[in-house]
């Protein structure tokens, strides 16, 4: 009898040998405690009326598929705050992936722009314009001409022989 061979499952996807981690990507699988078991005292503030950490009971995490919070079942119910159900933990996950979201899309974007400036600041390329001004960007008849040249590179044109001289020596290399 001949057993199955069955793929790898990882349990976590970084694990993942084709896995591609993303600048910003954290490590926590549930947003809502960041796998600590204990709700973030941000997003607890958004359930808990004027909630503080340190004076209030620990928002014990619920969401499905998060055991983190167990660790907190040893202090108590004199210090854990078990109101916090599987569907309010839930609608927090939500709306701090989304807010995690919009900040890797903001630092991405802060990035690009600051990558943009220091090129800018960096390039070799100076050109002054008429109100005497230095500008590093193309103008759009400089690009056109880049573009065709770069064109004309690629096909091979302008490599063909245009005097006695030149033929000779394309000769010479061909042999």
């Amino acid at each position: 009898m001949t057993l199955p061979k069955l793929p790898r499952q990882f349990v976590r996807l970084e694990d993942s040998p084709d896995y591609e981690r993303e600048i910003w990507q954290p490590s926590w699988r549930c947003f809502c405690c960041r796998d600590k078991g204990e709700v973030a005292p941000h997003l607890a503030s958004l359930v808990v009326e004027r909630y503080e950490l340190g004076k209030d009971k620990i928002p014990r995490c619920q969401n499905p598929g998060c055991n983190a919070g167990e660790n907190l079942d040893s202090l108590g119910k004199s210090m854990v705050d078990y109101r916090f159900t599987a569907a309010i933990c839930q609608q927090l996950d939500v709306i701090h992936r989304e807010d995690w979201r919009q900040t890797t899309q903001l630092k991405a974007a802060c990035i690009a722009q600051k990558t943009a400036a220091l090129a800018q600041q960096k390039s070799l390329r100076k050109c002054v314009s008429e109100a005497g001004r230095i500008s590093v960007h193309r103008t759009p008849t400089e690009e056109m001409e880049a573009q065709q040249k770069h064109a004309a590179v690629l096909a091979g044109w302008g490599l063909e022989a245009h005097n006695d001289d030149e033929r000779d020596d394309a000769d010479q290399i061909s042999k």
